[in-house]
């Protein structure tokens, strides 16, 4: 499925910069900020070359309570991650 890929990567690149920036791992998620950044850096680099993304993935990725929410909530930028996951799900819903 092709996506919108600058606005979506521009989302993924911008909680890729949060998750950097975090100081420590979410105490009820198992896994690191150091695997969920493996995932977006494979992600981006997906929409780069072949303009496709695994929105099932990355649903899972930014559900609530999922590793990037919670990563978010223990480093203090949850309202940040509210706003990137509502923006992927409606990019997400707008390409179903």
């Amino acid at each position: 499925m092709m996506m919108q890929e600058k606005s979506f990567a521009e989302l993924v690149k911008e909680t890729l910069s949060l998750i950097c920036d975090s100081r420590h791992d979410a105490i009820y998620s198992n896994t690191t900020r150091n695997e969920i950044e493996i995932k977006l850096s494979n992600y981006l680099d997906i929409i780069k070359n072949d303009g496709i993304l695994p929105t099932q993935e990355i649903q899972i990725l930014f559900a609530p309570t999922g590793c990037i929410c919670e990563t978010a909530l223990d480093n203090g930028w949850g309202d940040e991650y509210f706003a990137i996951a509502n923006r992927i799900d409606s990019i997400i819903a707008e390409n179903m």
